[in-house]
C-alpha cells in the first residue's frame, strides 16, 4: 500500500487499517480507507443482528465498507452460508478490503468499487448496511428500495449536532423535519432520523418496524425491518407524531407541536432483542447494553432527568434507582433509558412525579 498501516484483531478478524492518528469522536475525512476503533460497538451490533436475523444464503451489502471491518465480520463471524457484498467507490479501499478478505481467508465475499446509489438500484439484499461520514440522507431512500421484503436496513448517522437542535435550519433542509434543544434532544433527534426512514420507505409503498434503534457516543443507528405493501406504509405514516409540551411535561400527538414530525412509536423490539445471543467474545459493554435496551423497550416515549425534575420539585437530584423505585412502588413504569445515565422514563404525570418526589 502507499501509506502505513497497521493489523488490529476485532471480534474473531483481522482487519489491516491505517496508520493514522485516533482522534475522539466522529473522525475526520480523509482520501484514507477511514477506519474509527470507537465505532466498534455500531460492528458488533451490525454481527448480532445478522446472527439473529439471517440465513443460509442471504444477501448483505456492506455499502460505504471502507476497510471492510463491519462486513468482513459479519462473513467471518456469523454461522450461516451468506453472500456478502463490500463496496466503496474510493479504489484505495477496494485494494484495502481485498487485502483484508485474503488475509482473513473469508468465503462468500465480493468486493466492488461504485456508486452506492447505483449499486443499490440494482441489487436486492436481506441487509443493507449504510454507515456514511455525516446525514445518510442521500442513501436512505435508495437503501430501503433495495431491502428484500422482511428484509433489514441499517442506517447510521453522524450527524448529532444537526439531529439534536444545535443547527435547525440544517435539520428542517436535511430532514423535513424541526428539532429541538433539550435534556432529552438525543432521543428526539433519533426518532427524527427514524421518522425519515418511515416517510421514505412509504414514498415506495413500503412499511418499516424498528428492531433496535439506539444512540451512542457520537453516532445514531437505525435498524429497521422492511416491509412491502400499501398497508404497510399507510400503518408506519400513522405512526409519526409531533412534540408537544407544557410546561415540564411532555407527550408525542399526531397535532403539529413545537418539534416534528418525527417517530412517535416504539424503536426498541422486546421479542427482537429478547432473542439475541451474543457470542460469548464479545465486550462487556455490549452486554450491558442489550440489558438496558432489553428494560428500556418496554418504558413510554421520553425521558426526564433526574436534575430537570429536582429543579422543579425539590432541592437537590433524586438517586436514580430511588425515584425508580418509588414510581414502581407506586404502580408506574419506570425504567432507565440508555440516553443518559442519569434519567428515567415513566407513564407517570408530571403532578405525580412531584408529589413522590416530595415525600
Amino acid at each position: 500500500m502507499s501509506f502505513e498501516t497497521e493489523v488490529i484483531n476485532e471480534g474473531l478478524t483481522e482487519i489491516e487499517v491505517p496508520r493514522v492518528e485516533r482522534l475522539r469522536g466522529p473522525g475526520r475525512k480523509s482520501h484514507l480507507p477511514f477506519f474509527n476503533p470507537l465505532m466498534r460497538t455500531n460492528r458488533d451490533v451490525s454481527v448480532f443482528v445478522a446472527l439473529t436475523v439471517l440465513s443460509d444464503g442471504d444477501k448483505v451489502l456492506d455499502g460505504l465498507a471502507a476497510t471492510g471491518a463491519s462486513g468482513l465480520r459479519i462473513a467471518l463471524e456469523t454461522k450461516g452460508e451468506l453472500a456478502v457484498t463490500l463496496n466503496d467507490r474510493n479504489p484505495i479501499c477496494h485494494d484495502l478490503i481485498t487485502r483484508n478478505i485474503e488475509r482473513n481467508r473469508a468465503k462468500g465475499c465480493s468486493v466492488t468499487c461504485e456508486d452506492l446509489n447505483s449499486l443499490l438500484s440494482r441489487g436486492r439484499f436481506d441487509l443493507v448496511d449504510v454507515d456514511p461520514f455525516g446525514t445518510p440522507v442521500r442513501f436512505v431512500e435508495s437503501a430501503v428500495r433495495a431491502t428484500t421484503d422482511g428484509g433489514v436496513t441499517a442506517i447510521t448517522a453522524t450527524d448529532t449536532a444537526v439531529l439534536c437542535g444545535s443547527r435547525m435550519k440544517a435539520c428542517i433542509r436535511r430532514y423535513s423535519s424541526r428539532p429541538r434543544r433539550t435534556d432529552y434532544c438525543h432521543e428526539l433527534g433519533l426518532r427524527i432520523l427514524l421518522g425519515y426512514v418511515a416517510r421514505a420507505a412509504a414514498r415506495f409503498d413500503r412499511g418499516i418496524e424498528p428492531l433496535l434503534c439506539f444512540s451512542a457516543d457520537h453516532y445514531f443507528r437505525a435498524i429497521v425491518r422492511v416491509r412491502r405493501g400499501a398497508r404497510r406504509a399507510d400503518s408506519t405514516l400513522e405512526k409519526l407524531g409531533n412534540l408537544h409540551v407544557h410546561g415540564l411535561g411532555r407527550e408525542l400527538i399526531p397535532e403539529k407541536g413545537v418539534a416534528g414530525p418525527l417517530w412517535a412509536d416504539a424503536f426498541l423490539d422486546a421479542a427482537f432483542l429478547e432473542s439475541v445471543k451474543l457470542p460469548s467474545y464479545f465486550p462487556h459493554k455490549v452486554s450491558k447494553l442489550l440489558e438496558l435496551w432489553r428494560e428500556e423497550a418496554s418504558s413510554p416515549p421520553l425521558f426526564y432527568t433526574t436534575g430537570e425534575v429536582a429543579r422543579e420539585f425539590v432541592s437537590e437530584p433524586p438517586a436514580l434507582d430511588r425515584i425508580i423505585g418509588a414510581l414502581r412502588d407506586e404502580g408506574f413504569i419506570a425504567t432507565r433509558t440508555h440516553f443518559r445515565p442519569d434519567a428515567f422514563k415513566t407513564n407517570a404525570d408530571v403532578e405525580s412525579i412531584g408529589r413522590i418526589l416530595r415525600t
